[in-house]
């Protein structure tokens, strides 16, 4: 049964339908396409046709092609990264890298373990997994609706300039845990103060993979919920949100399913309506979102 504030706010079976499509239709991938990438052995990216002429071309150390695979060879995995972090800044210098953050994420093996950090531009070009967090603000009306706060990013965004997102939403940087980064990007992008983050704990979390122009984007996505007194007001402090408006679920739904939110916010959102029993269980969409990816 459904929590007594959703109740006769559920998503029409149409708008679930067109939302799955949609959903569907942005995650595929058709990996054939793709070169594998390892370091020593393990894989941990993916290649299309371009990069994979420019790493071969590039990276100065052993490499060995095997069938779908090309494995960079390094046992010291710091010198490694280094290695890797030098090929990357000549894309830059080459024009080829034109999201340059300046800032590192750390590439994990299967186990989570740490193996080095690299500048986070380079991760869609090596098709290298990284790790984000996402806020879902909203506030309940007195009629008991829940109207979500939602952020347009900003016209100077590298990566998805003026589409719609989620109120909080960015990367977990080197070194940083999820709750550090969930707090430091609720601050930043949102003006959320600690004493409203520190006891919040992942309530969900997405697997986001799509093709792109810059390469394969593989993303974890941790979710987090905050409920909202309606008289907040979010105020950016980073510059990195254009403006922030309130929606209601029915329109938040027809423009996720225009296409007018980035593919992680559309996931990150979809899953905190999934879990708020908005969606009906037996449907595909919510099936979709809670089948096992990664």
């Amino acid at each position: 049964m459904l929590p007594k504030q959703i109740e006769g706010f559920k998503v029409s079976l149409s708008q679930q339908q067109m939302l799955w499509h949609h959903l569907c239709a942005a995650s595929t991938v058709d990996m054939n396409a793709w070169t594998r990438l390892a370091f020593n052995g393990r894989h941990l990216g993916w290649l299309n046709t371009w990069w994979r002429g420019r790493l071969l071309a590039d990276w100065p150390g052993v490499v060995t092609v095997l069938n779908d695979t090309l494995d960079l060879r390094q046992p010291d995995w710091h010198l490694l990264g280094e290695m890797l972090q030098q090929v990357a800044e000549h894309w830059r210098h080459r024009g080829w890298l034109n999201a340059w953050r300046g800032e590192f994420f750390d590439v994990c093996d299967l186990g989570g373990d740490v193996l080095f950090c690299l500048e986070r531009a380079a991760f869609r070009p090596l098709g290298l997994c990284s790790h984000a967090v996402h806020i879902n603000g909203w506030t309940t009306s007195f009629s008991g609706e829940r109207w979500w706060w939602i952020a347009r990013r900003s016209l100077s965004k590298a990566v998805d300039p003026n589409m719609l997102d989620t109120l909080v939403g960015g990367g977990v940087s080197s070194g940083e845990s999820v709750h550090v980064a969930m707090c430091r990007e609720g601050f930043e992008e949102a003006g959320l103060p600690a004493s409203r983050l520190q006891t919040l704990m992942p309530q969900g979390s997405q697997y986001s993979i799509r093709a792109t122009e810059s390469g394969l984007h593989r993303e974890w996505l941790h979710v987090f919920d905050v409920h909202l007194p309606i008289d907040f007001r979010p105020q950016n402090q980073d510059g990195e949100v254009a403006a922030f408006g309130l929606l209601g679920t029915a329109e938040m739904v027809a423009l996720m399913s225009a296409g007018q939110f980035t593919h992680d916010a559309l996931l990150a959102t979809t899953d905190s309506m999934w879990r708020g029993g908005y969606f009906n269980v037996d449907q595909p969409l919510a099936q979709w979102l809670s089948r096992p990816r990664g």
